[in-house]
């Protein structure tokens, strides 16, 4: 493994330990510096439908996030069409907008800890609000 890659683990480690409350939306966080979200769960959430299947047709899903993401002004720089990947960050991206401008929800359950304070259960999940669609 590369120094550079060890280097970005070790930083979303620190990161997560150090806001463990605000990333798992517990009671004791002060505010919200951290969210978690699912790529197809805002395609969804947003577009009515599943999107197509990343690993079946890779194609068709950069095309689809591409359209919907287009519809809210979120763009890859000068990209025509972004890769898998990038059409995945740019709908986090577009959550965070919108948790940002309060215009997301959270589903899930509330998360508490467990075991001592080393694990946690459940957690909430943060998506665009539908009226965004």
């Amino acid at each position: 493994m590369s120094l550079a890659y060890r280097a970005v683990i070790r930083l979303g480690v620190e990161l997560g330990c150090r806001h463990r409350a605000a990333l798992f939306g517990l009671a004791s966080a002060n505010e919200t510096r951290l969210i978690e979200t699912y790529p197809r769960a805002i395609y969804q959430r947003l577009a009515g439908e599943r999107p197509p299947s990343k690993r079946n047709d890779p194609f068709g899903y950069m095309v689809a996030f591409r359209s919907l993401l287009a519809r809210f002004e979120v763009r890859c720089g000068d990209l025509l069409l972004p890769s898998t990947d990038q059409a995945d960050a740019l709908a986090c991206a577009l959550t965070a907008r919108c948790f940002s401008q309060e215009t997301a929800i959270k589903e899930g359950r509330q998360p508490e800890v467990d075991g001592g304070g080393q694990v946690v259960r459940e957690g909430f999940i943060a998506l665009p609000a539908a009226e965004l669609g």
